[in-house]
């Protein structure tokens, strides 16, 4: 394994990427074979099978976050610097970031 930062970063971001889908698509499956199993039985399910489809679309945010680490990713790999920032660049890795204590602050000092 090379002991490049830029490498290690973009090792890490793809690790973050691959949990990150895992858990997403563990939410899309449990939601959806429920509520197939609500159509099956018949029955005033309609509310439980809408909170079911809600469940899946807020699921599927996963892309967004993980198309801003893929590009995260292929920055690292063509040798741009990680930036600092914290804020430009999409999600930090766990542990990671601004705190939202800090992020708060620094919103409420660009919008006042």
């Amino acid at each position: 394994m090379s002991s490049d930062p830029g490498i290690a970063a973009a090792l890490a971001e793809l690790a973050a990427v691959r949990a990150e889908v895992a858990a997403a698509v563990d939410v899309i499956l449990a939601a959806s074979e429920e509520g197939l199993l609500l159509l099956t039985a018949g029955g005033p399910a309609g509310e439980v099978l809408q909170g079911n489809f809600c469940t899946i679309l807020e699921a599927t945010s996963f892309q967004d976050i993980t198309g801003q680490r893929l590009t995260r990713v292929e920055s690292l790999l063509r040798g741009a610097a990680p930036s600092r920032d914290g804020l430009e660049n999409g999600p930090a890795l766990a542990g990671g970031g601004l705190s939202q204590d800090a992020a708060d602050a620094l919103l409420s000092r660009s919008s006042g």
